[in-house]
């Protein structure tokens, strides 16, 4: 018999979850849809990982409150929907100070108020470690459409939209804090609300799913090499991304040469929670602006071609498929099993480059 383990996330749920259920239609995307009282309604659920920041002594659970919700919203973004209210349900330790839970409520509270979202209920336990769970529902506007992550056509640019690559340079500036790379106060900022304050993309969820062109999307929660396989495979194209394409900042590329990392590594890694989607070639710009109109960056990161469903790494003239640099769940790089270290370590010794191609 095998273990979770040895099977990894991926296959429980292509080959257990989905395959046992097939006859009643489960979905596999980034939420439920539902048509009800003459509306389309998106679910979705969703535990928050113990945030990183733990790790790295930012010990505060109004970061745990905040990730609760945002984790639930951005695949509520991800699709299209507006986000209509959540559920949490939480499991604390006895002994935990109530001023700590106090914490984790005003996280929950202030990404509800900043996302319009209600606090519709949920539940709470006792139990010897802590764990939040929230579930979140939304509905599609009247001008808008649910994306899929199954609908990308060859032609279609491929685009990512939120910043790229602040979170994991975030994880190391902390840890790291060296002397001899000093980061300036304003850059500080923004690596600290990377690593405590990550944002869902509601407002530019809901402008992709009302605009014309988009034809797939999904979030970016474990990384963009995983997006763009997983889209791939279930749009049966070619997803190509394009190094040449790249765009980091100069903060996280100072941040990735002191610390030995492959800055690609870094630049598409997960836990900034972007919105990666596709956009007809025709339609690219006029979203772009739609989107930098919002605050938020937009890069367009390669393209969709006709294939057999690849994922494709492009450097030049040459083509290799990709390698998966995600934070799979049950595989000993999984930060929620095996803490962050696990994790970078993947990140920084592997190539995202796999074999040749063509």
């Amino acid at each position: 018999m095998a273990s979770l383990e040895q099977i990894g996330e991926r296959n429980i749920i292509d080959n257990i979850i989905m395959e046992r259920f097939r006859n009643i239609k489960a979905q596999d995307d980034d939420c439920a849809v539902i048509e009800l009282g003459g509306e389309t309604v998106l679910l979705t659920t969703d535990p928050a990982p113990e945030p990183v920041a733990f790790q790295l002594g930012f010990v505060d659970y109004y970061y745990y409150g905040w990730l609760t919700v945002i984790v639930n919203l951005s695949d509520l973004a991800s699709m299209g929907a507006v986000p209509k209210g959540i559920l949490t349900a939480t499991v604390m330790k006895p002994e935990m100070d109530v001023a700590e839970y106090e914490r984790f409520l005003q996280g929950v509270e202030d990404a509800c108020l900043e996302y319009g979202c209600l606090l519709l209920g949920g539940n709470i336990k006792d139990g010897a470690v802590f764990s939040s769970n929230g579930f979140a529902i939304g509905t599609i506007g009247k001008n808008g459409k649910v994306l899929w992550q199954s609908k990308a056509e060859p032609g279609d640019a491929v685009c990512v939209i939120g910043e790229m690559g602040a979170f994991w340079s975030s994880v190391i500036w902390f840890q790291e804090k060296w002397g001899d790379l000093p980061i300036g106060g304003e850059e500080k900022e923004v690596l600290l609300r990377a690593l405590t304050r990550p944002t869902a993309k509601v407002r530019e969820g809901i402008l992709l799913s009302e605009s014309a062109g988009v034809t797939a999307c999904t979030d970016n929660s474990d990384g963009i090499t995983w997006s763009l396989i997983n889209m791939a495979r279930k749009s049966g194209c070619n997803f190509v991304l394009d190094l040449d394409f790249l765009e980091p900042s100069e903060l996280f590329l100072r941040i990735a040469g002191r610390a030995g990392y492959p800055y690609e590594n870094l630049y598409l890694s997960g836990g900034d929670y972007q919105l990666v989607c596709t956009i007809k070639a025709a339609q690219v710009d006029k979203v772009k602006e739609a989107v930098n109109r919002l605050g938020t960056p937009f890069y367009q990161i390669g393209c969709v071609e006709e294939g057999e469903g690849k994922a494709l790494v492009k450097e030049k003239d040459r083509f290799y498929f990709i390698n998966d640099l995600s934070s799979e769940r049950f595989r000993q790089h999984s930060m929620f099993a095996n803490g962050y270290k696990e994790y970078l370590h993947l990140i920084k010794t592997s190539d995202i480059r796999g074999e040749r191609y063509r």
